[in-house]
């Protein structure tokens, strides 16, 4: 059990680098082999009374998404805002066009 506990810490690096680099597809695949591993982990926690170190650990997962949605909504931002200039420099391109 502390190797899949150990291994929670090393998810918030790669969940910030898939989000700067915008890899969605990694991410998703990231983020369901974190719920398999929570899934996992739980009850293996529940079972050993570590209760407040489970609940820590929640919070902290709680308290990081929390950064990445955030930092998601951003790129979604500058996202919609490269294509909308895209959208109008294409209309600007159009207009000169016979």
């Amino acid at each position: 059990m502390s190797d899949l506990f150990s291994q929670f810490f090393q998810y918030p690096e790669k969940i910030k680098n898939l989000v700067a680099a915008q890899d969605w597809a990694s991410l998703s695949e990231i983020l369901a082999e974190r719920q398999s591993g929570l899934e996992q982990l739980v009850p293996a926690m529940k079972a050993e009374g570590k209760n407040s170190e489970l609940k820590e650990l929640i919070l902290k997962i709680q308290q990081q998404d929390a950064a990445f949605l955030e930092l998601i909504g951003e790129k979604r931002q500058l996202t919609e805002a490269k294509f909308l200039s895209l959208k109008q420099g294409r209309k600007s391109i159009k207009a000169y066009q016979p």
